[in-house]
């Protein structure tokens, strides 16, 4: 298990976050290094709430993951980042929202109308877990269940945790939650099984037959 503090968030420096291209850069960099010391270990990623774009913007560029695990998907960004706005300023969202799209617009490097995880759902093909609160107000359910529904991958599961709001879905689920996700990381990701001496001097001979083009008859 590898976390880390995303931009301007925990012990991580800065003082501003992107959704975009940067935080995705940034995930780029700690999974190569991860996969660097740990070549044989599976990759599933999580995100939650806005953090779920940067995971999609990975799978769909990269693709290279086993697995994703989405907590409270949203489907669109600039519907997120209103309904945001609304909560923070109320009645005079209408005036500081122009302001603050301008802003992350800047940050993310990507327009918030081209942040549409429904749009990008289609290309992910990888087994994907959905998991959405009842009582959402910044991620309604409806959301989330949008982006599950166009979700390309064959292998695919939406885990409804009654009674939760944004944030809230580990201590509402408790056992469900926990037990969902691994339950299927584990029927959707099997384990690698380790060589055995003959598979790996096998492979080894391979490589050898590639390296120099040897053949035998």
């Amino acid at each position: 298990l590898l976390t880390y503090d995303m931009r301007a968030h925990g012990t991580s420096g800065g003082d501003r976050f992107s959704a975009g291209l940067p935080s995705m850069n940034d995930l780029i960099a700690v999974v190569r290094a991860y996969r660097a010391r740990h070549a044989e270990q599976r990759i599933i990623l999580f995100g939650s709430g806005v953090s779920c774009a940067v995971v999609y913007l990975y799978a769909a560029y990269l693709g290279d993951q086993d697995a994703l695990v989405l907590e409270s998907p949203f489907d669109a960004f600039n519907t997120y980042l209103g309904r945001q706005a609304r909560e923070e300023w109320g009645i005079m969202a209408g005036m500081w929202y122009p302001v603050l799209r301008k802003e992350v617009e800047k940050e993310t490097q990507i327009p918030v109308n081209q942040l549409d995880m429904k749009a990008m759902a289609r290309w992910i093909t990888t087994p994907t877990l959905f998991l959405g609160g009842s009582e959402d107000r910044l991620v309604f359910l409806a959301d989330t269940y949008n982006v599950y529904d166009t979700c390309g991958a064959e292998q695919k599961a939406l885990i409804l945790i009654r009674e939760a709001r944004h944030g809230e879905l580990a201590a509402k689920g408790g056992e469900r939650y926990y037990d969902g996700i691994s339950s299927f990381i584990h029927e959707a990701v099997p384990q690698r099984q380790k060589p055995s001496a003959r598979n790996r001097s096998e492979e080894h001979t391979s490589e050898l037959q590639s390296q120099f083009r040897i053949s035998y008859a």
